[in-house]
């Protein structure tokens, strides 16, 4: 569950531009740089910010940068992001199909991390997902679906 008052809204929201094929995840990488301010995890840049938006708000920001919403492509990236201690939204959504979650770039979900129960449209119509921060102890469990 959400913080009382969080809404629609996160205090965080993680952006990654990723630099170099999946497959060189598991693997040393060298020459990978990331922009000053971000953050880089194999040869993937993810940008931290925490200013308060809606995922339509944020992923718009993130596509201003050239960059979108987080798409997780292995379990040690969704490990990675866990350490945040923020809520933060990812780039997953149902908006098209109530039901069917996709990826911003189109492509169809096939590992997910809900959280117990989740998705489950509590509150009406959730089509966007967000992940929970600070939660280590529980990395393969840490999406929820909100508004």
């Amino acid at each position: 569950m959400l913080p009382q008052g969080a809404h629609h809204n996160l205090n965080s929201q993680v952006l990654r531009v990723h630099g170099g094929d999946p497959l060189l995840l598991l693997q040393p990488v060298w020459g990978c740089s990331c922009p000053e301010g971000w953050l880089k995890f194999y040869c993937s840049c993810y940008y931290i910010t925490t200013e308060q938006k809606s995922w339509n708000e944020s992923r718009h920001d993130c596509l201003a940068r050239k960059a979108d919403l987080v798409i997780k492509n292995s379990q040690e990236e969704q490990v990675f992001l866990t350490t945040f201690d923020q809520c933060i939204w990812i780039g997953l959504t149902d908006g098209e199909t109530e039901g069917i979650w996709k990826w911003v770039d189109g492509t169809a979900l096939t590992t997910a991390y809900w959280w117990w129960s989740e998705p489950d449209s509590e509150v009406g119509e959730e089509d966007c997902a967000m992940m929970y921060g600070g939660v280590q102890h529980i990395p393969l469990n840490a999406w929820n679906d909100w508004v």
